[in-house]
């Protein structure tokens, strides 16, 4: 018979801290160095964070959409104008892409790139720093409100305007999304933007009279990285069919597997997930698909690591039906959503593994899914309502909405544990490591405060804690340079503080969010971040041995069954393996 555990009882729970997990210096040691908010100008309007990245010559990117009702409206950063509002006849306010190149040490920004008309989903926007200092940005859009016959535009750093070549159909009267890549170079100019089409057709199955009309949403865009040649990769769900262009003009389409009987409603979860290749220029190159029965399927982002394309992504199945992402295929044994990852050669033409971590929890959910890959292991993480079998233990959320790890093995994608937090609403939405193996994750409850968490890779207890900011709505992005770390959170009150600084007499920054904004804020960490597991030296000698059972028992010799035998180097590095007696 399995047995369930929650926070309280965690699977490979340590009954003694090991002397490693002293290690790193302690959390209450962090400092805090500053905070701005992206705010708008607009009545009751509202800004949101979209993705935060670290550029290669030290910067910050920060992708974000902003709220603005009238042109007269102003985006900025902290009191720093940056864009102006786009006029429009909403009931709510358009939302405004904005991206912009920020000073790593003060937030101040360098210059930024921002829409004049057209609007983009707040959810769907991702961005990537290229080699040659620019960046990549990915991201869904369609025609602003009440100005369905002009063309979308954005004005870039150099105050040129690019527009988009895109017209709906004369005498339209709907709006519907399409998905766009665009280049910007280090000094913000815009180089190129790409379109990839969406179909818009009404589906058979359409039974309102604006379905029979359009669809309005036929693709979803989760996640884009680029690898070291600045190839670039998306991933996603489509519902209806994409089109791609290759840089010769010929297309490619993409079409969904799963629909049938849909009604064109964005808001039932249907279709296929879709990964693809771009060049360095944004031209089709390949591209791989899902088939099976599965009533959803969705990649949500992507990783790469030693050369091969990482992603993740959720999973709503159909009992004894198969689900296939190219030669791998997974039979569900039930219908709950439930976490998935597969690892695919550079050039999408070899699947290495496609893993499905079914759900034995009814009415299952996960919201705000991220991951992180190191040479050894996945992390995936996010808001679950999920349970997970880790090798005979089912390890389950105990309310509505909790924060959840899961880790896997990276060459195999076998989950090996997991762990969930106690608190209702409760989310991890990003994480980084350390130098001696310990993982930090980026935390959250509704509305509650901002919180670093670290836990010990090898064993996933938690060690340490510490509050960064007094308010966080949502979590979206950490980025860590050394001992920088810098978080996009989205926040709203009065007199929102940071944690006081320990090691110097600088105060606290303090923020006033009158709407819901995205923040940006930075932190002086007191150890250095890797964002890989330090690899074990050849002349380093093994200084401790200790095995743990799955119960978190640890002793000097391995007890009958699965232990997770962790080994202390000379150098102070350490390493976990599973093994079996």
């Amino acid at each position: 018979m399995k047995q369930s555990y929650i926070f309280s009882a965690l699977l490979l729970a340590m009954t003694v801290m090991p002397a490693w997990a002293q290690s790193s210096a302690s959390l209450s040691n962090v400092d805090s160095q500053w905070g701005k908010l992206l705010v708008s100008s607009g009545v009751k309007t509202t800004t949101i964070g979209g993705q935060l990245v670290k550029g290669n010559d030290g910067s910050l990117y920060m992708l974000a959409a902003a709220g603005t009702k009238t042109s007269a409206d102003v985006v900025s950063m902290g009191d720093t104008p940056i864009a102006n509002g786009t006029q429009n006849t909403s009931t709510s306010y358009n939302q405004n892409f904005v991206l912009s190149k920020l000073n790593a040490s003060d937030g101040t920004p360098v210059w930024t790139v921002a829409s004049v008309t057209g609007e983009v989903a707040t959810t769907q926007q991702w961005a990537a720093a290229t080699s040659d200092g620019g960046v990549i940005t990915a991201f869904s859009m369609r025609h602003t409100y009440g100005r369905l016959t002009d063309s979308i535009a954005l004005v870039d750093a150099t105050g040129d305007t690019t527009t988009v070549d895109w017209a709906l159909e004369t005498g339209a009267t709907e709006r519907y999304y399409r998905l766009a890549v665009m280049k910007v170079t280090a000094d913000g100019a815009i180089s190129w933007i790409r379109q990839i089409a969406v179909n818009h057709d009404p589906q058979p199955g359409a039974t309102s009279d604006s379905y029979k009309k359009i669809t309005p949403t036929g693709a979803y865009l989760y996640g884009m990285t680029v690898d070291s040649n600045d190839n670039i990769y998306l991933s996603g769900r489509v519902c209806t069919a994409l089109t791609l262009t290759k840089a010769d003009g010929s297309t490619v389409d993409i079409t969904a597997h799963n629909v049938e009987g849909w009604s064109g409603d964005p808001q039932k979860s249907v279709g296929s997930l879709y990964i693809v290749k771009l060049d360095a220029q944004g031209n089709y190159l390949n591209s791989i698909t899902s088939g099976g029965a599965a009533t959803c399927e969705a990649m949500r982002g992507m990783k790469i690591k030693n050369n091969t394309l990482y992603v993740y992504g959720v999973i709503q199945g159909l009992a004894g039906t198969d689900i296939t992402l190219g030669d791998k295929r997974v039979t569900m044994t039930g219908a709950n959503t439930s976490w998935a990852t597969a690892n695919l050669s550079l050039d999408l033409d070899k699947v290495n593994f496609f893993k499905v971590y079914e759900s034995t929890l009814s009415g299952s959910a996960i919201n705000n899914p991220n991951m992180i890959v190191n040479d050894n292991d996945i992390y995936l993480m996010g808001q679950c309502k999920n349970a997970v079998d880790v090798e005979g233990t089912t390890v389950s959320t105990p309310s509505t909405r909790n924060a959840m790890l899961l880790k896997a093995d990276a060459a195999t994608g076998t989950l090996e544990a997991a762990i969930t937090d106690a608190t209702a609403f409760s989310s991890f939405f990003d994480a980084f490591e350390d130098q001696s193996q310990n993982i930090y994750l980026g935390y959250y409850t509704l509305n509650g405060a901002l919180k670093l968490v670290k836990y010990d890779e090898a064993t996933l207890t938690k060690q340490d804690e510490v509050q960064l900011f007094s308010n966080c709505a949502t979590g979206q992005s950490l980025v860590v340079d050394g001992q920088n770390l810098y978080a996009m959170t989205r926040c709203k009150g009065s007199n929102l503080t940071s944690k006081a600084p320990a090691a110097s007499a600088k105060a606290p920054f303090v923020v006033n969010a009158t709407e819901y904004s995205c923040l940006i804020s930075a932190y002086t960490l007191p150890f250095t971040a890797s964002t890989a597991v330090k690899t074990v030296n050849a002349e380093t000698t093994a200084t401790a041995v200790i095995y743990y059972d799955l119960q978190g028992i640890a002793s000097n010799e391995p007890q009958t069954g699965i232990n997770i035998k962790v080994t202390t180097y000379s150098d102070g590095s350490r390493e976990a393996v599973k093994i079996m007696k």
